[in-house]
């Protein structure tokens, strides 16, 4: 994962904590990257008062702790945010991500001044691991698999 802050009051250590907290509990292949980066890293996640998904955008909740206490986080599709003023400004500062066949995610908190804290670019690992959990799950089914991957 690679983490791309949209505003220069935060750090990533705080961004990966914000995110982590809001993923906790969720089997979404994303969430896992961000919850691995966290522990990788030795990042404790913030504690949240709950988060819940958003079907076809991300995930939200209100931390309850960290510098966003109290208020509500969403870690959203770059796509979600398409009607959004800001959208070129982020999609700017995302390209090489998306020129890279990225997924790309966005934290923000609508109740900021700059509502837009960072970018999260998931790389070809986030795949890698969904193949082998993938064929994993399908083998212990005693379903044989075979997989061809390409690179665009």
């Amino acid at each position: 994962i690679t983490i791309i802050p949209l505003s220069d009051k935060v750090n990533k250590s705080e961004i990966i904590a914000s995110a982590a907290a809001l993923q906790m509990g969720s089997e979404h292949p994303l969430a896992k990257a961000i919850i691995n980066t966290a522990k990788t890293q030795e990042i404790i996640p913030f504690e949240t008062a709950g988060s819940h998904a958003l079907f076809g955008v991300g995930i939200e909740g209100k931390l309850t702790s960290g510098p966003w206490s109290g208020k509500v986080l969403r870690l959203q599709s770059l796509a979600s945010l398409e009607d959004s003023k800001d959208y070129s400004s982020i999609k700017d500062q995302v390209m090489e991500g998306l020129n890279a066949g990225h997924t790309i995610s966005i934290l923000q908190c609508a109740e900021l001044e700059t509502p837009y804290i960072a970018a999260f670019v998931f790389g070809d690992e986030v795949f890698h691991f969904l193949i082998g959990e993938s064929t994993h799950l399908l083998q212990t089914n005693n379903i044989s698999t075979r997989f061809c991957y390409s690179s665009f």
